[in-house]
């Protein structure tokens, strides 16, 4: 029985490692390939492929509208970037309804900003990431 019990147990476990996670994927046109839950915007933290380190994120600090007037204007939603406890840089999230299509991020230190734009599934594959 300790065995069945065992076996089940590891069995639960590694399907569970290789699981794949749905994530928006946004490209600077470098290296960094910056992931954002699909709950967005209810997140609290995105994370850098390959590394998929936590980056914790404060809460909405601030938010503007489009002004195309239609149905679903443009959102662009601001939150600071904490490491160590201290605000270290802040993304700027540009969303229509929940799809999220570009990120700007901004390093406070350097004062330096980065671009980061889609990437859809079908443009690249990430193992264990599904880029919605």
């Amino acid at each position: 029985m300790k065995y069945k019990c065992l076996f089940i147990f590891v069995i639960l476990g590694s399907v569970n490692v290789y699981a794949e996670e749905d994530f928006f994927c946004f490209y600077n046109g470098k290296k960094a390939i910056l992931l954002i839950p699909k709950n967005y915007p209810d997140i609290s933290e995105v994370k850098y492929y390959p590394y998929l380190k936590s980056i914790n994120l404060s809460k909405v600090i601030k938010t503007e509208y489009g002004d195309d007037g239609g149905e679903n204007p443009e959102i662009y939603y601001t939150m600071n970037e904490i490491v160590n406890k201290k605000n270290t840089g802040s993304y700027t999230f540009m969303s229509q309804g929940y799809v999220v299509y570009n990120v700007t991020y901004l390093n406070f230190r350097t004062k330096k900003q980065t671009a980061f734009l889609r990437l859809y599934d079908y443009e690249i594959k990430l193992k264990n990431i599904n880029c919605l």
